[in-house]
């Protein structure tokens, strides 16, 4: 099952420090274009719309109208935002929320209570700002997915060491869930474990492909076959050629093939 990933725009209210458009600006995306591009994916069968970023989506000018157009043509909206400008419209208005943390945010309890939350953790861990996301979540009974910092792989704790950092009385209750290279957007997003960790250093040893072909990203520089390849470009020598960047995605039949080494 397709999803159509969104990044509206690169406006942002935060600057973490992890973020790979950090310092690109402010472009966005048209929003007769967007409809445009919205209503062409619904008709091709693409029944889920995951908006995230780039920068924060929920800055973008026509957010709200994102949701009632997508609402109207049959999509249901996923959203990865920081949480700052969520209100009861859109938490009314989107089936699932998650709100974005990471080392150098301190977690304080959101005003609109999300579906679940991600974790950025970094070369030096804030394990105790973790482990308040995580009691929060797992009072509320909400799930958190934990990543290592993806742009800085060479430095940051694997997954083991991330557990074992953890209180030892979380664990009978935490239902680890590690997300694996190769699970499709579609099963990311409905996979039911309480605490989900995502295996981004496996990325790097070129094993099992991300099946991108099922999660096209459109951003405000066009369309790209999968959520990170737009910005590999300064991670990975002769990338864009390699991937052939810059085509567009409905011309471009992509399942990951074509990948020397993801992003992630």
């Amino acid at each position: 099952m397709k999803v159509f990933q969104l990044h509206p725009t690169l406006d942002c209210n935060r600057t973490c420090a992890w973020c790979p458009y950090l310092g690109e600006g402010d472009a966005e995306i048209p929003f007769t274009e967007l409809q445009r591009q919205l209503l062409q994916e619904r008709k091709s069968g693409c029944p889920i719309l995951k908006v995230s970023g780039g920068g924060e989506a929920t800055c973008y000018p026509y957010f709200k109208d994102i949701l009632c157009y997508a609402y109207e043509i049959g999509y249901v909206v996923y959203l990865q935002t920081n949480g700052i400008l969520l209100d009861s419209f859109m938490r009314q208005n989107i089936f699932d929320i998650r709100i974005s943390y990471g080392d150098g945010i301190v977690f304080s309890p959101p005003n609109i209570r999300p579906n679940g939350f991600s974790y950025v953790v970094s070369a030096n861990p804030e394990y105790g700002n973790l482990t308040e996301v995580i009691k929060y979540a797992q009072k509320h009974k909400i799930y958190i997915r934990v990543t290592p910092d993806d742009t800085d792989l060479e430095n940051v704790p694997t997954i083991d060491e991330i557990k074992a950092n953890l209180p030892t009385a979380f664990h009978p209750r935490m239902d680890f869930q590690l997300i694996k290279p190769g699970v499709s957007e579609t099963d990311r997003l409905n996979s039911e474990g309480l605490v989900r960790f995502w295996d981004a250093l496996d990325f790097h040893s070129g094993k099992n492909p991300c099946p991108c072909y099922d999660s096209p990203l459109f951003t405000p520089f066009g369309w790209f076959p999968c959520c990170k390849t737009h910005v590999a470009k300064g991670v990975v020598p002769g990338y864009n050629k390699t991937m052939n960047l810059g085509w567009e995605y409905p011309k471009t039949p992509y399942d990951g093939s074509g990948c020397t080494r993801c992003y992630y």
